[in-house]
């Protein structure tokens, strides 16, 4: 039966043939779960009014049950409102009340109370007014079966069978009924289609199997909601069930997805059925008229007397329907073999996945989950195929199963396997017939099978080619008995399922071990130019080939073995720093880390709480105690860089700790005693200082012990080739750069120039042109950096050979008046104004912020004029300490990191700036004083051009604007 209510059809009419009745009406109310109320009619006469349609059937249940006095009574019998007709209401509890439990008491009560829940159901009987009459006792009397039927309890026993197959029809349709259609789901359907396919096989008939549905469908649960798109569904459920015979079997296969089997039908007619199905549905308004589908079908037939398994029929119809899906809509498209259609994709994903059988659907979904599981875990190639191979040997009850992979030459290599011997799992062992089937499988890029039988002990081996985007990556080897994997049904559909996700996997395998495999390279890589990088960084130091050099270095070793004071000193830029390191290095000390104290680079209130350290609520904002560097020293080496810059009054205390190795923290009464190695530098003349008051003798004489003095670079020029080189190799190596080595003209020029900067000047050089040259070698071209200014009198200069700079642009009157060379200010100007003349001649593409090459340039020329110490250059400029700081660690990143690029004349300009920092006015700011310079020679050069001269100044137009106003009174 292809509905549940069936059985109650058949029922309404054996109780019309037995009763003699015209009409008979069977009502089942709706359930508490949600089942659907039945309402069936069965007779020659209209039914009775009580039970016309489900409005009134319902409002008569609703009207008994909301009556107290009805349901005490008990009454099966109730009068209809036509004379002819009688009604009974029916509950399950007839039917499964035992006799002994119809006395009244407790046991009765509690029964009660369990069943209110229960089925009921309303039979409606009308006979014709010559055929019946009613005996006093009420009782309907039935001429043709008086005997049997005037016992009333087998009267009543008889019609409460309508409650017991109206439950039994609940029960059906809950297991396997669609509870939104009505129609049988996929289980009930792949059923009835192997018993119909097997009863065409017997009898030589042909089968007809339809897969139709709407061909957008979930744009209804879209725009509609999901109760609505259930009510479609289910009106697409009533008119097929309408425009077909009644021995159809009609059903849900899933989703939106209808199917129609039609048993001993020919292709020509099951065709021109599905294409009035089609056209019906489409023609019906559905959802009260607002809605309207079209349809596609796909038809499948089994010819008399050929063998077609179930799952394949399914296929072939699922195939006709995709491609009807992708023709006009509306279509209707039959299977053909050779046809696009055989070729064409299909609908279910999870066709051969659920087959409908309960053992093999089981089976395949424990495999699907533990092959999901594998891929997810593992990420090697061998590991991978050990543990697919497991999962597959022990659900398909293999005797051989392997995975072989495919290398580049072509060959096969087994990556892991198993195989039966004696029962006992074994590893896998390839043999020249799975290397020819694989092979054989890969080339037809299908599944190959050789051998089997039905017989039990028959085994069959195939092969499932692994490919991904057109590619052969192996194969898997399969030996089963045929009596447990069949390789024409959906087996064969679910293990190539299994193939394709198999070979996604084995191919991210793959490429994670590729990655892998480039990580360890590129970490060997980066290790080697780490351990080169260390070779250059540690030949670096304290490289030298000088006289001066070595005797230093044999004191310095001296010296280091004894915890005596030691000072260095010597020009800034000779490597003071470097020799108190090395001195530590050689020491007992070695172990631990020396701590720098930077004294000229400390603001003069923070020094002495970053030397000696404070307590907790020492002074505003010292919220926690903090150890000095004194303390952080205990047991190494502190280095006091730059001593000559240390405030007079703090010399007291530094004098204490020299002589005793005590400090006493700020905010403490408590002295502290630590072991510490000191050793001091300076690059100015401490005697000088002393002389002058600014430095304590005593405390010179007590870090005086032991003096090393670092020749400059000029006295020592053996050094400087092979400093030149150490530097070179160090930067290319660091940057990646081709340069490896200087021309004799650039060597020649390093030797002859006089170096004011000593090595760290050299070494900034070095790195400059090292990031800029894109040849193998570094020629006087390359050497970028050297400040003129810088150059003693007689001294060459490295500038480009073959270049020179543009003619100068005529100067005003003012700066060539007798004197005005001499006049830093007015050489400066003289220079700016060349400089903007270049620029503006070559158009705005050549407009460069000479303003910010002048700011960044002039506090680098006054670090190099305080020897490094940034409170003697914050005073040279007029600036306050931290904005000078901040100034020179911007300008010194830009030019270390080569952002620095000027103009090939701008060395001009360089030149000047020392002379002009020297020149300063008063409390003038030397950068605000230089700033209006430049810009009275940009207005004059470009009068009327905001937007020219906000772009020479590298400002905006607003900040132009400002900084006139604000700069007028230097003008």
């Amino acid at each position: 039966m292809s509905e549940a209510t069936d059985i109650l059809r058949s029922y309404v009419r054996l109780v019309g043939r037995l009763s003699g009745a015209a009409s008979v009406s069977l009502y089942v109310p709706p359930g508490a779960g949600g089942e659907p109320e039945i309402l069936l009619h069965d007779g020659r006469l209209e039914p009775v009014p009580e039970l016309a349609d489900p409005a009134a059937a319902a409002e008569l249940h609703r009207r008994f049950s909301t009556d107290p006095a009805s349901q005490d009574d008990g009454a099966v019998r109730l009068a209809s409102s036509s004379p002819d007709g009688v009604l009974y209401r029916i509950p399950l509890r007839w039917v499964l009340t035992k006799p002994e439990e119809d006395g009244a008491g407790p046991e009765r009560r509690k029964r009660d109370g369990r069943l209110r829940g229960e089925v009921t159901a309303w039979t409606g009987l009308r006979f014709d007014r010559d055929a019946a009459a009613r005996q006093k006792d009420g009782l309907l009397y039935f001429p043709t079966a008086a005997d049997t039927l005037s016992d009333e309890a087998w009267w009543k026993n008889f019609m409460g069978l309508a409650a017991a197959f109206a439950a039994h029809a609940r029960t059906v349709s809950r297991t396997l009924f669609d509870q939104v259609t009505g129609l049988p789901e996929r289980p009930e359907f792949q059923a009835e289609l192997d018993a119909t396919l097997a009863q065409a096989e017997e009898n030589r008939a042909s089968t007809i199997l339809i897969l139709l549905g709407p061909d957008d469908f979930g744009w209804v649960n879209e725009r509609l909601d999901r109760r609505s798109g259930d009510l479609v569904l289910k009106e697409i459920a009533t008119g097929l069930r309408t425009s077909l015979r009644s021995h159809d079997h009609v059903a849900r296969y899933g989703g939106a997805i209808f199917t129609v089997i039609l048993f001993d039908t020919a292709i020509e007619v099951g065709r021109m059925v599905a294409e009035n199905v089609v056209r019906r549905l489409s023609e019906h308004r559905y959802h009260g008229g607002i809605l309207r589908l079209d349809f596609s079908a796909g038809v499948a037939v089994v010819e008399a007397g050929a063998v077609v398994h179930g799952q394949e029929l399914i296929r072939r119809a699922d195939q006709a329907l995709s491609a009807a899906k992708r023709d006009d809509a509306g279509r209707v498209r039959v299977w053909e073999k050779g046809s696009d259609v055989e070729n064409a994709g299909s609908l279910d994903r999870l066709q051969g996945i659920f087959t409908g059988d309960k053992s093999k659907d089981y089976r395949n979904m424990r495999l699907l989950l533990d092959s999901v599981a594998v891929v997810a875990s593992a990420t090697d190639s061998a590991e991978l195929a050990r543990a697919f191979t497991e999962r597959l040997f022990e659900a398909l009850h293999a005797r051989r199963v392997g995975v072989l992979e495919r290398t580049r030459a072509g060959s096969f290599d087994l990556l892991g396997g198993l195989e039966r011997a004696e029962g006992i799992p074994q590893p896998f062992k390839v043999t020249p017939r799975d290397l020819a089937i694989v092979e054989r499988a890969c080339q037809e890029r299908n599944f190959v099978a050789e051998g089997g039988g039905v017989e039990p002990g028959d085994m069959s081996l195939c092969a499932l080619p692994l490919f991904l985007q057109g590619q052969c990556l192996g194969g898997i080897v399969l030996e089963v008995a045929s009596v447990n994997v069949s390789f024409e049904g959906s087996d064969r559909r679910f293990l190539d399922a299994l193939a394709s996700e198999m070979a996604m996997a084995l191919d991210r395998a793959r490429l994670i071990e590729r990655e892998r495999q480039r990580q360890r390279q590129e970490k060997e890589e980066l290790e080697a130019e780490v351990t080169d990088l260390r070779r250059v960084l540690h030949g670096s130091r304290l490289a030298y080939r000088s006289a001066p050099m070595e005797v230093l270095l044999a004191s310095a070793r001296k010296v280091a073995r004894t915890d005596t004071t030691v000072l260095i000193t010597g020009e800034s830029g000779t490597g003071k720093e470097m020799l108190a390191h090395t001195v530590h290095e050689l020491s007992e000390r070695h172990d631990k880390p020396v701590v720098v104290v930077d004294c000229g680079a400390i603001a003069p209130t923070l020094i002495e709480s970053e030397l000696f350290g404070h307590e907790k609520g020492a002074f505003t904002g010292a919220h926690t105690r903090k150890p000095g560097r004194l303390a952080q020293a205990d047991g190494a080496t502190v280095f006091l860089d730059e001593i000559g810059e240390l405030p007079l009054d703090l010399q007291s205390k530094l004098l204490r700790f020299v002589q005793e190795k005590q400090f006493t923290p700020v905010g403490s009464v408590a002295a502290r005693t630590v072991d510490v190695r000191i050793i001091a530098a300076t690059n100015v003349e401490l005697r000088v200082r002393v002389a002058e008051g600014k430095f304590r003798e005593d405390l010179f004489h007590r870090l005086n012990v032991v003096r090393l003095h670092v020749p400059p670079l000029r006295e020592r020029t053996e050094d400087i080739l092979h400093l030149a080189t150490i530097f070179l190799q160090q930067f290319a190596a660091l940057y990646r750069r081709p340069a490896h080595h200087f021309t004799s003209r650039a060597e020649k020029a390093m030797e002859e120039y006089a170096w004011p900067g000593n090595v760290r000047e050299l070494q900034n050089l070095i790195m400059t042109s090292v990031l800029f040259c894109d040849a193998p070698e570094v020629d006087v071209e390359d050497l970028h950096g050297f400040q003129a200014a810088s150059r003693p009198t007689g001294s060459p200069a490295i500038a480009p050979a073959e270049s020179s700079p543009p003619p100068p642009a005529p100067s005003p009157p003012a700066l060539t008046a007798p004197g005005a060379e001499k006049d830093p200010v007015v050489k400066l100007r003289a220079a700016l104004a060349q400089e903007i003349a270049a620029a503006v001649a070559n158009g705005r593409a050549g407009l460069v912020p000479l303003g910010k090459w002048l700011a960044e340039d002039l506090v680098l020329a006054a670090d190099r004029l305080a020897a490094g110490v940034s409170r003697r250059g914050a005073e040279m400029l007029g600036l306050p300490d931290s904005t000078y700081r901040r100034q020179l660690q911007a300008a010194s990143a830009r030019r270390n990191s080569g952002q620095a690029v000027r103009s090939q004349t701008w060395p001009t300009v360089a030149a000047v700036l020392e002379d002009f920092i020297r020149a300063r006015r008063g409390e003038t700011e030397v950068c605000q004083w230089a700033e209006a310079g430049l810009l009275a020679e940009i207005e004059s050069a470009v009068p009327g051009e905001p937007r020219t001269a906000a772009a020479l100044l590298g400002v905006t137009e607003p900040t132009l604007h400002r900084r006139k106003a604000e700069l007028s009174r230097h003008f």
